[in-house]
């Protein structure tokens, strides 16, 4: 690799407390290298890990052309996003509609907390709805069906005047308490029992180490036990559960939104085999059920429909996708599984990227409400930050309709298609107002009912890009009577004792600090120099950048693993946060995880 400076050496860097993230980086010469990115400083350039080479190596910013990320698990909190709004520069960000006003839009995301964007910088937005969660877990195995006997059962009915007991599992608390194959179970805490189905659920819906009385026939005789239910095919710890074999199927009930969305980490140490058994009306049973099921193995994933009438049942494949090439080299992803019961379509995604939409030719399947898994290797599956949300009905980089209005006035297109123009008032409790001219009142449309609304340029003009800065930190506290602050670093280490620094709220100049010596290295203390605008809590302390540090800054273009692309300069990557300024936005921290590939200018 000629004419680039990479420097292998053992470097004492915090951010190995943080999550890496592994991929690939491409240079200018257009050569390539896997690994892990571990930091990011504007005098160091990246450090970069490599599994061939001890230590870390140090590579020059400006030798790097792209750097692709690999899909991970998603942190703790991940979530798909129902708003996108696209800017004059052509970015587009998701999050979550909060509020808007006459000169910004609020948006909340889970990569990047609370962004303010400037209205003029809004082309348009995509409302989309706020998803409603209908679970979030697991905490435990409580309320998953893990509790078992430890039992095979067989042939059941009016006949046998019970459920037959084929053979116990070794070390279980059937076998340990004294069951034997030949067994007829007849109740169970004295609730008779004739249909293997009905039984396995009751026992079910215990949980591990709840105390059960079991009466058997055994040569004509009745004999009674008393035992502890355990999990013997899946253990939880820290947030996952973990399954250690096949026939230990779990899982729990809901209330499927017409448009769902189901999502899960999955880990694979070994082999991927499992099915995602989806809006099934029977629970831990695969016969005589109504249902999907998604399975997933090392080579493809396949979608199943199951339905029964009570006599009969069936099994249809709906056809498969290569899932190999999707997670060739990886040992875990999340998935997601998108089901429109109304379209009669199902979806499946991994790291937030679409592998297969299934249709549905016939008559939807889907009649019950439980989410279920089933592992089809004895090898270990992982499976944590399971979500079941309501889901808005689009899939990722699905494009939208945009058309629409003259481009002087504000216009907005309702879900049914209807139009208005006019002007757009502002966001508020989930309702958008909107003063159209014919009438009198502006009217509130809730955001639920629209798909696109479009902000006019009556004078055609374009905003002004903010000024080049490079972020310090935030302001926390302020004491009006000693004219002082106190302030968070974002860069740690950034600033120098008696410099001073600008004040900036919403990319405007409002005041000036000198930086004072401090005890605590959490908030530093800064005299306040002067204010065009009150000084509060939030407002950020930046450097004015001269047109040397300015150079120096490198611009990317950010492709988001959810909905979107963003234009940044990137100042830092540390401690499990990138640290970037937007032209229109002004700086704010990054989480790693929300980045695809960074396209460095």
């Amino acid at each position: 690799m000629r004419g680039l400076l990479i420097v292998c050496l053992l470097i004492a860097f915090a951010v190995h407390a943080a999550p890496i993230r592994t991929g690939t980086l491409t240079f200018r010469s257009g050569d390539k290298m896997t690994g892990a990115m571990i930091g990011y400083d504007a005098k160091e350039g990246f450090l970069w890990e490599h599994p061939a080479v001890a230590g870390e190596m140090r590579v020059e910013a400006v030798s790097v052309r792209k750097i692709s990320f690999s899909t991970e698990v998603a942190p703790k909190g991940a979530r798909i996003h129902s708003a996108r709004v696209r800017l004059v520069n052509g970015d587009e960000i998701a999050g979550e509609l909060s509020a808007l006003d006459e000169k910004m839009l609020t948006l909340d995301t889970w990569y990047a907390g609370r962004l303010r964007i400037p209205r003029a910088a809004i082309v348009h937005l995509v409302p989309g709805a706020l998803s409603k969660i209908v679970f979030e877990g697991p905490d435990s195995l409580k309320g998953w069906g893990a509790a078992v006997m430890g039992v095979y059962l067989g042939d059941d009915g009016d006949l046998f005047g019970g459920v037959t007991v084929e053979r116990t599992v070794e070390g279980s608390p059937a076998e340990k308490a004294g069951l034997m194959a030949g067994d007829i179970i007849t109740s169970i805490n004295g609730k008779p029992f004739k249909v293997r189905a009905k039984m396995i659920r009751f026992v079910k819906g215990h949980e591990p180490g709840d105390r059960i009385e079991i009466v058997v026939k055994r040569a004509g005789k009745e004999i009674k036990f008393k035992l502890s239910l355990a999990s013997i095919h899946w253990n939880f710890k820290d947030g996952v559960m973990t399954s250690n074999g096949t026939g230990g199927i779990i899982g729990r009930e809901f209330n499927w939104p017409e448009r769902t969305n189901v999502e899960f980490d999955l880990a694979w140490p070994t082999v991927l085999g499992i099915d995602i058994i989806v809006q099934a009306d029977q629970l831990y049973t695969l016969t005589s059920v109504n249902a999907y099921a998604i399975r997933l193995n090392s080579s493809y994933a396949y979608l199943y429909r199951y339905t029964s009438d009570g006599n009969n049942f069936q099994t249809s494949s709906l056809g498969s996708v290569q899932l190999s090439r999707h997670i060739a080299g990886k040992k875990k992803g999340r998935f997601s599984v998108l089901l429109d019961s109304k379209k009669k379509s199902i979806s499946l995604l991994l790291g937030g990227k679409l592998v297969k939409k299934w249709q549905e030719p016939a008559a939807w399947a889907g009649k019950g409400r439980s989410l279920q898994f089933n592992p089809q290797t004895s090898n270990a599956m992982s499976i944590s930050n399971i979500r079941v949300s309501e889901w808005d009905g689009r899939l990722p980089n699905q494009s939208v309709n945009a058309s629409g209005g003259d481009g002087r006035e504000d216009f907005v297109r309702l879900a049914n298609d209807d139009t208005m123009s006019g002007d757009i008032g502002g966001i508020s409790g989930g309702k958008l107002s909107v003063k159209m001219s014919f009438a009198e009142k502006p009217i509130d449309i809730p955001l639920a009912r629209l798909s696109l609304v479009k902000f006019g340029r009556k004078d055609g003009a374009v905003p002004e890009l903010l000024p080049e800065t490079i972020p310090i930190g935030k302001v926390t506290v302020v004491n009006k009577e000693k004219q002082t602050l106190g302030f968070e670093e974002v860069l740690r280490g950034a600033v120098e004792l008696d410099e001073e620094l600008e004040i900036h709220r919403a990319g405007k100049l409002i005041g000036q600090v000198k930086v004072l010596k401090g005890e605590d290295d959490a908030v530093l203390p800064a005299e306040i120099l002067a204010e065009a605008e009150a000084i509060k809590p939030g407002d950020l302390i930046v450097r004015p950048a001269s047109l040397e540090q300015g150079k120096s800054l490198i611009e990317a273009a950010a492709v988001l693993t959810q909905r979107g692309r963003l234009t940044l300069r990137l100042h830092e990557w540390r401690d499990g946060q990138v640290v970037i300024t937007h032209p229109y936005i002004g700086p704010f921290g990054l989480a790693p995880a929300a980045l695809s590939s960074l396209q460095f200018k």
